[in-house]
């Protein structure tokens, strides 16, 4: 369930992302308008007037990077849910903007929580397999590392 959660908010954030992209395409194409128009009048040299291309192409690029990612993270949540993946677009979402977490934020993250995690023992072990000691445990909220020959 968690993971569901989880790729449907990154989802929502994608959303928010492409219409922010979508606003930086508008500016981008009035910039380049502009300097179109001020190229042709001689008023700017011919960098000014590529650079501004150059920009409007990458902004290009950057919203299509992003829609690409977004589709991933739309699989996922395909996969996740069992929603087929020529359905999943139809999906109605929500917005990034409207989600209200009710419950109090934590203060702090008792070490003991992380350290229990699968992937930061995994390390841990990599680790001791290499004779270096993860952690020094005799201060809390302080970590050493200590090489042991």
């Amino acid at each position: 369930m968690a993971d569901v959660a989880s790729v449907y908010t990154n989802i929502l954030q994608y959303d928010e992302l492409l219409k922010l992209q979508k606003e930086k395409i508008d500016i981008q194409t009035k910039l380049c308008d502009t300097y179109t128009k001020k190229y042709k009048r001689g008023i700017i040299d011919s960098n000014q007037y590529n650079n501004s291309q150059k920009n409007l192409e990458t902004v290009k690029n950057q919203y299509e990077s992003i829609k690409k990612q977004q589709k991933l993270l739309l699989m996922q949540l395909a996969v996740l849910t069992g929603i087929s993946p020529s359905e999943i677009d139809k999906l109605k979402r929500g917005s990034i903007q409207t989600i209200e977490y009710s419950k109090p934020i934590p203060e702090y993250i008792e070490s003991g929580v992380i350290f229990s995690r699968p992937d930061v023992m995994a390390v841990e072990k990599q680790l001791e397999k290499a004779k270096i000691q993860p952690w020094d445990y005799t201060s809390p909220g302080t970590f050493k590392f200590i090489y042991y020959i």
